[in-house]
């Protein structure tokens, strides 16, 4: 293993296959919980704000940007690694990472994962019709620039099972 993106957009697993690749002994990080990496940003300016993720995110006005510095760190102080996250500015830095993982689901699974998430974020009624809208997007151009596609609508256990057979 080298290093790895594991990414879809929110309620998608992420976070529950972090948790059960960390438990197989994987050296794993979720992005969100990785001191200076993530932060919401002011979409044009890029200057930090505060946003309330339990209300409606208006993507055209913020965004969860990955700081460039912390990323490389991050990927610098690890020989290996997967990291589990998405952030607004993610495919800058898709170039640093061996390669791609974008978790899939479909529609009921992933309602499914909002309404059951510990994170406020998505379960604003607007922002799951768009999570919900835009995940099959997300997925299908990622798939086209060459990430490999992970169902996520089993277990968190499937899913980093698939992960971890393509490495291998």
């Amino acid at each position: 293993m080298s290093k790895y993106l594991v990414t879809g957009l929110g309620g998608s697993g992420k976070s529950t296959v972090c948790e059960s690749l960390r438990s197989r002994g994987v050296n794993v990080f979720d992005s969100n919980n990785v001191p200076g990496l993530a932060s919401w940003r002011d979409a044009y300016t890029d200057k930090p704000i505060k946003v309330d993720p339990s209300s409606y995110v208006d993507w055209s006005k913020v965004a969860w940007n990955w700081d460039e510095s912390a990323l490389k760190k991050l990927l610098a102080d690890n020989e290996n690694l997967i990291l589990c996250g998405s952030a607004s500015n993610q495919m800058r830095f898709h170039r640093l990472f061996d390669r791609i993982f974008v978790l899939t689901l479909d529609r009921k699974t992933h309602r499914r994962h909002l309404e059951g998430r510990l994170s406020p974020y998505g379960k604003d009624s607007e922002t799951m019709a768009e999570l919900l809208d835009e995940q099959q997007e997300f997925a299908k151009n990622l798939i086209s620039l060459g990430a490999i596609a992970i169902d996520a609508s089993g277990t968190p256990e499937q899913a980093a099972e698939q992960i971890l057979e393509t490495h291998q």
